[in-house]
């Protein structure tokens, strides 16, 4: 692969971000499902299925991925995404939605580190491993994502007001433009893992993130937590503002906008970084959740839209920060595994999480959700973020 063909490779990876995460029923979607009859548990529920059948899957996807190409795991992972969002135009029951979510479940794991992978090696092909370049590029993928989440947002809300029916229609189509895009992405070309070395492979790869830099174990375990801490709020934020009095076709355009805010925090985290330096970046990016929840947890409608934005700006550094130094540490042969594992972990900590969260919400209410899961990420800031940040003291790591 030349030059040429990687910058073409870059550029339609970025526009298979933008229609992956272009999905109109996410705003919508637990009014979409608790219409049917079932409860904020049985929802939670539901995810926390998808995330247990993701966490099965997201290794062994990102370990295929890295033996038989990303491309052609994407493939895969785009028509299951494709089938699953047709079939959610007939869900009706429990059950029913529990196959939509194994769909889901297949196309995630499948895609999941492939494409970042893919487009970290091609842009590595025509900048040699510049770092500055390719942390523009981790930028710009995330920009491209969340932006797609914002402009389907107001898509969803403008149909939701229609029915919550005609969100889902409009979803079984854009699910199949992924499939579309990816057809003309070519393989990057870099150095395999034997295939027939599995447990030497698995091996390299465990002693590689877990036991040879401390710091490259600090960054995973950080990543994987405070990834985790704006996820459970995307589903506890929809049921606030249900609660609250806030309608459906607003959700649209409130979602947008939260997501925008993600896609310009993610395109400034850099420079953010470089400015205020990366200790500091660290402690703004950890703080923010915790101040978004406690602040749910203690306001109305109007704190319920105003403290969203704390999750969304550290959801921006989130994403491009640690993935970032992540990938940058990994080498490329089983950069899709690694990228597979965060994922892996922080799916099966909600498995665990998930349901917990919605009996909370059930029976105590959203006020409540928040300030527990406020109190815990404040726990968890002292235990594993303030010890990363202490370690950075070090001249040598910090300059790492």
């Amino acid at each position: 692969m030349n030059a040429k063909q990687a910058n073409r490779n870059a550029k339609l990876l970025y526009g298979f971000s933008f229609s992956w995460m272009f999905i109109p029923v996410i705003p919508v979607f637990v009014p979409y499902i608790t219409r049917t009859g079932l409860s904020m548990q049985e929802f939670l529920e539901l995810q926390a299925i998808f995330g247990l059948a993701v966490a099965i899957l997201e290794v062994p996807s990102g370990y295929l991925a890295d033996l038989w190409g990303r491309r052609n795991t994407i493939i895969v992972g785009c028509i299951a995404s494709g089938l699953g969002f047709s079939y959610l135009l007939f869900c009706e029951t429990y059950w029913e939605f529990i196959v939509y979510e194994l769909l889901l479940a297949l196309s995630l794991s499948m895609k999941s580190g492939a494409d970042l992978s893919l487009l970290y090696d091609s842009i590595a092909i025509s900048h040699k491993e510049d770092r500055a370049v390719l942390q523009k590029v981790v930028s710009w993928k995330h920009f491209f994502t969340l932006s797609a989440e914002a402009v389907s947002a107001v898509l969803g809300g403008m149909l939701a007001a229609i029915s919550l029916q005609a969100v889902a229609i409009a979803n079984a189509f854009t699910g199949w433009v992924p499939l579309a895009i990816v057809m003309f992405v070519k393989e990057a070309p870099i150095e395999r893992m034997s295939a027939s070395k599995h447990w030497d492979n698995l091996k390299e790869i465990s002693r590689h993130l877990f036991a040879s830099d401390r710091l490259l174990r600090m960054i995973f375990v950080n990543f994987v937590v405070w990834s985790l801490s704006t996820f459970c709020a995307v589903w506890l934020l929809q049921k606030h503002w249900e609660v609250n009095n806030i309608s459906m076709a607003q959700f649209g355009y409130i979602w947008a906008t939260l997501q925008l805010v993600a896609a310009f925090s993610g395109q400034y985290a850099i420079r953010a970084e470089k400015k205020l330096g990366t200790r500091a970046v660290l402690l703004i990016t950890a703080a923010l959740p915790i101040f978004g929840y406690f602040g749910l947890g203690l306001s109305g409608a109007i704190g319920a839209i105003g403290f969203a934005f704390a999750f969304y700006v550290s959801r921006g550094f989130t994403q491009v920060l640690f993935s970032e130094a992540l990938n940058w540490r990994v080498p490329s042969h089983f950069r899709a595994v690694v990228n597979s594992l965060v994922g892996l972990f922080m799916r099966l900590i909600f498995f665990v999480v998930g349901p917990v969260l919605g009996i909370i919400i059930d029976r105590y209410g959203t006020d409540t959700a928040a300030l527990a899961l406020g109190s815990l990420y404040l726990l968890l800031f002292a235990v594993l973020l303030l010890p990363m940040v202490l370690f950075l003291k070090k001249p040598s790591e910090a300059k790492a």
